[in-house]
């Protein structure tokens, strides 16, 4: 598969992934944001393009969402935006 079509994948998911949490976060869903933390954790495609920074993330937010500490969980949905539009 093409670099250019797994990096525009890896975006669009990621933007799913951060709109999901926004969501959540305005609803404290935290078990879904503990998923989506799983998820981002596990995303083998951030990891195949270099992008582990995604997973380390998802790691944090894990942790900071157990302890629904809602400054902290904001602080990574900025870092994952960050991400998302770097990509290229």
């Amino acid at each position: 598969m093409d670099l250019e079509i797994l990096k525009d994948m890896l975006k669009e998911n990621l933007q799913t992934k951060i709109d999901l949490l926004s969501k959540d976060l305005k609803t404290n869903d935290f078990d879904s944001i503990l998923n989506v933390a799983h998820q981002l954790k596990g995303n083998s495609g951030a990891l195949a393009l270099g992008y582990n920074n995604v997973n380390d993330l998802g790691k944090k937010l894990e942790k900071i969402a157990a302890k629904k500490d809602l400054p902290g969980i904001k602080k990574i949905i900025k870092e994952l935006q960050t991400i998302q539009k770097n990509i290229r």
